[in-house]
């Protein structure tokens, strides 16, 4: 779990960068308009962007070109879904004053969350020729190539077509060229760390692949041995079946009232498994719906930010859809075994009938409850033999984790505002709690 928390955190190195020392008045008064303009802009409230604006252009006007003012717009268009509006506001920000690198990285990403590869990767050699020809501090030009090099590596793990692949492998070797052996070492090293990472959350994997089939191994021997104690326990009982008719008597209506005790309650416990898994089954067919009906929204809507939420929503859905299934299958198996344990019983206590019938000559009516229990068993027993239906596995959600994009190189939204208040020398008027 805390390799996914680790992950969530990733964020854009050099965002920190390019900040004034000692802000001036007026610098900081322009910081205190955005920080009322995250607060608008972050909210939820009925027109969040129209008060957002206002607060932008006010900011925008006594700023003089600064290109944190229009990053800063770009992010509360990011924090509002209006993710073709903040692609062209970053856009806007490589274009316009001094070179400021978190907006060449924000724009950069937004390419790539887009899947708009080919748009991506010439704005990220663009970046790199303007790193290796600026003179600009040397630490933030490094802090970008690092970057860049996570942004490869990350899709060398996200993206899965031949094609895809083969331009990725032009792209890196274009870059390493582009960037010079000044920024080489920072471009390696963006890439490692991503390798790094990638490792350790495979790592994760399986580790917990081998805890499930440990814990499947432990629960198999478990049944086994119960398997052999109740065998040896059946083989006790038919011995001690040596008496007389007046004992037969005795030993056979305590035995069948115990028999019948253990019935009650199975078919009772048999009861409540039965109406859990028509209750879970219900529960599936909901889930099911609902993830055709965000299936849809998301085939009507235009890659972007909103589409990449419909995603998760879709994902967190095929999570639940998949803990009803795992619900369900141990339901099943519960249900199995009871039945199972039900027709032990059965079986001991028609023994127990048999033996006694044999030794005194005398017949049982046959209880014609156990009867029907009997037939309702075999029918039922009979369906929770059949093989299940086919499911995702249980490591599927982390499996996709570990292929997407956003898992290594992701903007966070809380940290960059935070980030560029800190640069005017104001801090956050909202908690860091959530991007």
């Amino acid at each position: 779990m805390w390799l996914f928390f680790l992950v969530a955190t990733t964020c854009f190195p050099a965002a920190a960068a390019q900040a004034d020392p000692t802000p001036s008045p007026a610098a900081r008064a322009t910081g205190q308009r955005l920080a009322e303009m995250f607060v608008a802009g972050y909210g939820r409230g009925n027109n969040p962007l129209k008060e957002a604006r206002r607060l932008y252009d006010s900011a925008r006007d006594g700023s003089k070109g600064d290109p944190r003012v229009d990053y800063a717009y770009g992010l509360v268009l990011l924090k509002q879904l209006r993710n073709k509006e903040a692609l062209a506001q970053f856009e806007a920000v490589t274009k316009s004053g001094p070179e400021y690198w978190p907006g060449w990285q924000a724009l950069i990403w937004s390419h790539f969350i887009a899947k708009d590869y080919s748009s991506g990767y010439l704005k990220l050699r663009e970046l790199g020729r303007r790193l290796a020809e600026s003179k600009s501090n040397l630490t933030e030009r490094r802090l970008s190539a690092e970057w860049m090099g996570e942004v490869i590596a990350a899709l060398q793990k996200s993206v899965d077509s031949v094609k895809q692949r083969e331009t990725l492998i032009r792209e890196d070797e274009a870059l390493r060229e582009i960037l010079g052996v000044e920024l080489q070492a920072s471009f390696a090293s963006g890439k490692t760390t991503v390798h790094s990472l990638h490792s350790l959350l495979e790592e994760d994997i399986q580790q917990t692949r081998e805890l499930e089939l440990a814990k499947q191994e432990k629960e198999r021997a478990e049944k086994e041995v119960e398997v052999a104690k109740n065998l040896e326990a059946s083989a006790e009982k038919r011995e001690s079946l040596k008496k007389s008719a007046e004992d037969w008597k005795k030993y056979l209506d305590e035995q069948l009232a115990a028999f019948d005790k253990q019935l009650a309650r199975l078919e009772k416990d048999y009861d409540f498994m039965q109406k859990r898994v028509v209750s879970l089954t219900a529960s599936q067919v909901q889930v099911n719906a609902e993830i055709a009906l965000v299936g849809q929204q998301a085939s009507n809507t235009k890659p972007g930010q909103f589409a990449d939420a419909l995603q998760q929503r879709r994902a967190a859905l095929e999570l639940q859809l998949l803990k009803y299934q795992v619900d369900l299958d141990q339901s099943m198996g519960s249900a199995l075994m009871i039945a199972q344990r039900a027709q032990a019983v059965a079986g001991q206590r028609a023994a127990a009938v048999q033996q006694y019938e044999k030794a005194t000559g005398q017949l049982v009516q046959r209880d014609a409850n156990l009867d029907k229990f009997q037939d309702r068993l075999k029918k039922e027993g009979e369906k929770l033999k059949a093989p299940p239906k086919s499911k995702p596995a249980p490591l599927t959600n982390k499996v996709k984790q570990v292929r997407s994009f956003r898992t290594y190189v992701d903007l966070d939204l809380v940290l960059e505002r935070d980030r560029v208040l800190d640069s005017f020398g104001i801090a956050s008027a909202e908690p860091s709690e959530t991007k």
